[in-house]
């Protein structure tokens, strides 16, 4: 087989791109609720905002008083996914539906303080960072846990459309969120991209009937899963009306289900174990990715057995937490680690000789 490269992003990646990191986006929604900053200031939104500031309160009695901290988003989507699948409830006199409507609420609320972020064109770091992947090519995969779509616009922007449609793998067959043609793009056989989300994206929607995932290679299309009317960015071509959001947000309680994102964890499992090179960016290994901690285990250990040589792997962090360095060294004792962050280590590479770009050499 041939030498890969795996490229993993973490939140901390896409903070060097302007986006918040996971412990930032409680606090954002708490500020902008009631302003009509977070979903619009038309009536009804501000009325979504009102209700969704009324969830709060009612769990988190402290929740006005500026003087406690904003709790870890992790906990809050914790307690709703703890709660309906013990069948519980952390509100007096509410019903399932309740649960169900603060979390869809939340969800929605997570969309918009990353979709606010978007801007949809190259900052000068994202384009030293997608000249660092080099030639797309076979050779180099990205996986990502980011929800944000700065690095795959700026991949797009290289290509025609039917390159996309017939080059890009992202894990699952997929199809356009508009035109009336019923076309399903399958994983190709030898991609030209690589990329895989694992919780998601923001211009990806889901039939809940017939389970199929829509791409729009354009931008951000997530908001149209709370449209109120059907249109043709909202609708399945099954006849379903509306689709989907696909975020898995953060909770320590995930049970994902989505086939699509089943198959983009296994093909991502599949990219790290055929990798004779890791590097990881911007991911702290939290202890609500339980799931991803097990993927790179198992990557980490298959390689070994097979190769009798496991991957070499690169760490690129903002800081030396040595909690954080311990977790990555109790897994991985001879990883390099970079504490520069992405910016400076696009920096090194540039001035580095022969580091060019991630693609392995021969």
């Amino acid at each position: 087989m041939q030498s890969r490269t795996a490229i993993f992003l973490g939140a901390g990646a896409s903070k060097a791109f302007g986006y918040p990191l996971t412990a930032e986006i409680l606090p954002i929604i708490r500020e902008q609720l009631g302003t009509g900053k977070l979903f619009g200031r038309g009536a009804n939104q501000l009325a979504l905002e009102k209700q969704l500031q009324k969830y709060f309160r009612r769990m988190l009695p402290g929740w006005n008083k500026s003087t406690i901290g904003t709790p870890p988003i992790t906990d809050v989507l914790s307690l709703l996914d703890y709660s309906s699948i013990s069948q519980t409830a952390p509100l007096l006199g509410a019903a399932t539906a309740d649960l169900l409507r603060f979390r869809r609420l939340l969800e929605r609320a997570i969309y918009q303080v990353i979709d606010d972020k978007y801007h949809g064109e190259e900052t000068n770091d994202l384009e030293r960072f997608v000249q660092f992947l080099g030639t797309p090519s076979d050779d180099i995969g990205l996986i990502t846990t980011n929800y944000d779509i700065e690095v795959e616009t700026a991949l797009f922007n290289k290509f025609k459309y039917k390159e996309i449609e017939t080059g890009f793998d992202f894990g699952f067959d997929w199809r356009e969120p508009y035109g009336d043609a019923e076309v399903i793009y399958p994983r190709p056989t030898r991609p030209m991209v690589r990329f895989y989300k694992l919780h998601g994206s923001l211009n990806w929607l889901r039939c809940d009937v017939c389970e199929h995932t829509y791409i729009n290679v354009d931008g951000p299309i997530g908001i149209r899963a709370f449209d109120e009317k059907p249109g043709p960015f909202n609708s399945c071509h099954c006849g379903h009306f509306p689709l989907n959001l696909v975020l898995t947000a953060p909770s320590l309680v995930r049970d994902i289900r989505n086939a699509d994102l089943l198959a983009t964890w296994q093909a991502a499992l599949e990219l790290l174990r055929s990798a004779s090179q890791w590097i990881i960016i911007g991911y702290s290994f939290p202890q609500e990715d339980l799931a991803i901690r097990s993927m790179f285990i198992r990557a980490y250990q298959a390689r070994g057995f097979k190769r009798r040589k496991p991957p070499k792997v690169t760490v690129v962090q903002k800081d030396s937490d040595q909690a954080v360095k311990d977790r990555y060294r109790i897994l991985f004792p001879s990883c390099e680690w970079i504490d520069t962050g992405l910016v400076g280590f696009l920096d090194a590479q540039a001035k580095a000789p022969g580091k060019t770009s991630a693609r392995p050499r021969r």
